[in-house]
């Protein structure tokens, strides 16, 4: 196997700078697709293509991309993981853009502003909608939140 073999860019034609690639990259999508049929063939397609060549001599790698393939397919076809994955999704595109996040809307709560920005995530100012309550909203990173340790932390 080669150093430089890259199989998210070999394969997927996903670049370095889209790392770690989001659920809909993984598949080929556009970003926040909604129609789970469109989800669903393209997530079948990508893991054909992947299944090809799990007895190359990069099969390994190909069932580590299958397992991540399966997990967006899984997270995208679920009505509220996707929601829930959409909407960590677009806080991220908005913090990475440098926008006002005034407007957008996690779960119950409206954002208002936000207040710092980590490696492990996002902290907002927001309003509880059936409440009215201002509170701090944390949102982890998509590294932090996979990470077992990040998560027992927060």
């Amino acid at each position: 196997m080669s150093e430089n073999f890259d199989p998210y860019y070999q394969w997927l034609g996903i670049g370095p700078k889209f790392r770690p690639p989001d659920h809909y990259r993984l598949l080929g999508l556009e970003c926040l697709e909604p129609n789970p049929e469109v989800i669903a063939n393209a997530a079948d397609r990508q893991m054909k293509h992947l299944r090809s060549l799990q007895s190359g001599p990069n099969g390994s790698l190909a069932q580590e991309l299958l397992n991540e393939l399966a997990g967006a397919r899984v997270c995208l076809l679920n009505p509220v993981r996707k929601e829930i994955y959409d909407q960590q999704l677009k806080l991220r595109l908005v913090a990475a853009s440098g926008e006002s996040v005034e407007g957008l809307a996690f779960g119950e709560y409206d954002l208002l502003d936000r207040v710092d920005v980590s490696s492990s995530g996002q902290i907002f100012k927001a309003r509880h909608r059936t409440l009215g309550r201002m509170v701090a909203l944390k949102v982890l990173s998509q590294t932090a939140a996979e990470s077992r340790s990040s998560v027992e932390r927060f």
